[in-house]
């Protein structure tokens, strides 16, 4: 019972925040963001999936909500649920990275040094076409912003 409430809670904040920047504004000054980062390490798999939904949703095209998602140590989570046996996981956890490291060159490079490369190169191999497919967009955006990492950082040495 409580699971399905704190799911629905989470699915409510992205039906809510979807396309609605004010909204997303609200949910960061409330202070709805840290619950929903640590719901990323709940237990029952629907809640992680809704918590990354709803992050998924405040990140996209709002900087400061980002930033707290970052500043929250969403990071190291979503790089594990990127390793899950869930597939539904995946697709939510790259939809975040995906919105976090849009537009965010700071952001994009604490996710390369956070290790999201290794991952997500491994999702590419493991699910190919399919994946990419059903996540062209969200993982586009990823291994873009972290192919321009590398070589950021290969030019740095």
């Amino acid at each position: 019972m409580v699971k399905t409430v704190i799911r629905r809670a989470a699915n409510s904040i992205t039906n809510l925040a979807h396309e609605n920047s004010s909204i997303k504004t609200c949910v960061r000054i409330e202070g709805g963001i840290p619950p929903l980062v640590e719901l990323l390490e709940f237990i029952d798999s629907k809640v992680q999936r809704a918590a990354a939904g709803a992050l998924q949703t405040l990140a996209f095209k709002n900087d400061e909500n980002k930033n707290q998602i970052v500043e929250c140590n969403a990071l190291p989570t979503l790089i594990l649920l990127l390793r899950s046996e869930d597939a539904a996981i995946h697709y939510e956890a790259v939809g975040v990275i995906g919105n976090l490291v849009h537009s965010s060159p700071n952001i994009k490079r604490q996710v390369l040094l956070a290790g999201a490369l290794q991952p997500v190169i491994s999702l590419l191999r493991n699910y190919g076409y399919q994946l990419l497919m059903e996540n062209i967009t969200p993982l586009w955006k990823l291994v873009e912003a972290l192919s321009m990492l590398s070589s950021l950082m290969r030019d740095k040495q």
